[in-house]
């Protein structure tokens, strides 16, 4: 098995996948494995496309599940919130690399490239 340290964004997602399926369907407790992996994510770049969609793909299942079951803890509502925004940072970060655009070209009138 490849080491934690050297897993894509995607790889993760994918494992963060498979491991809540083994919770689900077999019981199997992986909840230290899965705060790892989870934390790996965070800490991961965006480097790929594979990379963005699986970081806006855990971006929009936070978001939703905020959005849909409500905020009954702030402290916690406001680490998933911050949780969001990291993941939505490393994609624009990426998608400004490989487009040369800086995303201010797009809130403003002004066309901005990256250096």
């Amino acid at each position: 098995m490849m080491p934690l340290e050297q897993k894509t964004s995607a790889e993760l997602a994918l494992s963060i996948a498979a491991m809540v399926k083994a919770h689900r369907v077999g019981g199997i407790d992986v909840s230290a494995g899965l705060d790892e992996h989870l934390c790996a994510l965070l800490e991961r770049p965006c480097q790929s496309p594979a990379d963005a969609l699986a970081l806006l793909s855990y971006a929009q299942f936070i978001h939703r599940n905020l959005a849909q079951n409500g905020v009954d803890n702030p402290d916690a509502a406001a680490g998933a919130a911050a949780t969001v925004s990291a993941y939505l940072g490393k994609v624009v970060e990426y998608l400004e690399a490989v487009t040369g655009l800086a995303r201010e070209s797009f809130l403003s009138s002004e066309s901005i490239t990256v250096n």
